[in-house]
């Protein structure tokens, strides 16, 4: 099955980084990586020169001005026709972890939650219980399907709300280990 990961990009300098973090934690699986990028950023044209070069890229642009961009531009998966949906924020990175949860998940499975860690290997969130029971949008990822029950709304709490509609409606598979690294890449 195809995983999309979404990365709602603000600091085009972390593009290279990130597209090899991707292919290294996919590898060997059917991917494309969606940047969504503000029309109006000056850097519009690095991307495009980007896009280029990599087939698995898919250049999206949309009207900014909005304070909450990354939940508009997270919508932006709807185009996405199946598969797995990842989201990745620029100053992020996946963990080899991610890679392996995602090659052994039931197809059955709509949505799973995983640990989020900082660059010293500490929890900064887990959608699971604890005190650090927060879901960031890095922190789950979900089967494209489940978008056709609801959308990210365009609010300040955005990752939680819609982690909380997702997992009113469906069960979810708790992996309690890493996979994603948080604002490793500023």
């Amino acid at each position: 099955m195809r995983v999309t990961v979404v990365t709602p990009l603000y600091r085009v300098h972390n593009v290279e980084r990130l597209y090899d973090n991707i292919a290294q934690v996919l590898k060997g699986m059917d991917w494309q990586w969606m940047v969504v990028l503000d029309k109006t950023s000056p850097e519009a044209s690095d991307i495009e020169q980007f896009a280029d070069r990599e087939d698995r890229l898919i250049n999206c642009r949309y009207d900014g001005g909005d304070r909450w961009k990354s939940s508009i531009a997270r919508n932006l998966a709807l185009d996405v026709e199946d598969g797995w949906i990842v989201n990745l924020d620029d100053d992020c990175l996946l963990h080899d972890n991610a890679g392996l949860i995602l090659r052994m998940i039931s197809p059955d499975m709509r949505v799973v939650a995983w640990q989020t860690i900082d660059q010293d290997g500490g929890l900064v969130n887990y959608p699971g219980s604890g005190k650090h029971a927060s879901a960031d949008a890095n922190a789950f990822a979900y089967q494209r399907k489940v978008m056709d029950v609801g959308t990210w709304d365009v609010r300040e709490d955005a990752d939680m709300y819609y982690f909380h509609k997702l997992r009113s409606m469906f069960s979810i598979a708790y992996f309690g280990v890493p996979g994603a690294w948080w604002n490793v890449n500023s």
